[in-house]
This record gives structure tokens, sequence and C-alpha cells, in this order.
């Protein structure tokens, strides 16, 4: 997950895609929720979308 995913957060932050307040530590987060049970595909499929609405600078 770091060799990978650490790089990949990086380069969104650099490109303007991501926020720099956080680190990818706190990211992770996103991998524990998004491997939890839910009780219908519509709501296991819209999880990661509302999880990654937090990584994303605000277009205001």
């Amino acid at each position: 997950m770091y060799q990978a995913g650490g790089p990949l957060f990086e380069r969104a932050e650099k490109a303007g895609g991501a926020r720099t307040d956080i680190c990818f530590d706190e990211l992770r987060m996103a991998a524990g929720i998004t491997a939890t049970s839910f009780p219908d595909d519509a709501q296991r499929d819209r999880v990661p979308t509302v999880t990654l609405e937090g990584t994303r600078v605000s277009a205001g």
C-alpha cells in the first residue's frame, strides 16, 4: 500500500488534485472504510466516493 499509494498521493498533491494538509497515513482510513460490508450494492458503490471527497481540494 505504501509503495504504490504513497507516491500516487504525493503526485496528486503536487498536481493540485489532492489536499496538502493531510498525509498518506490519514488517507489509509479509506481502505478500512471500503473493506467493510454494506447492506446493498448501491451503498457499497457510494462509500468510496463519499470518502474520497474529503481528499479533494475545494473548488470554491
